[in-house]
């Protein structure tokens, strides 16, 4: 799908994809605590909805936690390889 432009052309950012910690974590095989370490540590928001549930943005969540590894195929050789 392409992204969402304006009348006048310019992109909007992605439309918020937001989901529950517990639901968040087990969408990223990782623990609750983990994503609520990330929220405390800065690197992903998390939003109060009424006075106990917060819920965070999976698209944040994709952009500044999940890394992507490099297949064997993609990695650069490292300088002690090359005799650099």
């Amino acid at each position: 799908m392409p992204p969402r432009t304006s009348a006048n052309g310019a992109a909007h950012p992605p439309r918020p994809r937001y989901a529950s910690i517990p639901a968040a974590a087990e969408m990223y095989d990782v623990d609750y605590k983990t994503v609520r370490r990330w929220i405390a540590s800065g690197l992903i928001h998390g939003y109060r909805i009424g006075d106990r549930l917060i819920k965070v943005d999976l698209n944040e969540i994709e952009a500044k936690a999940v890394q992507v590894v490099p297949s064997a195929g993609e990695r650069k050789p490292s300088p002690a390889r090359t005799g650099r």
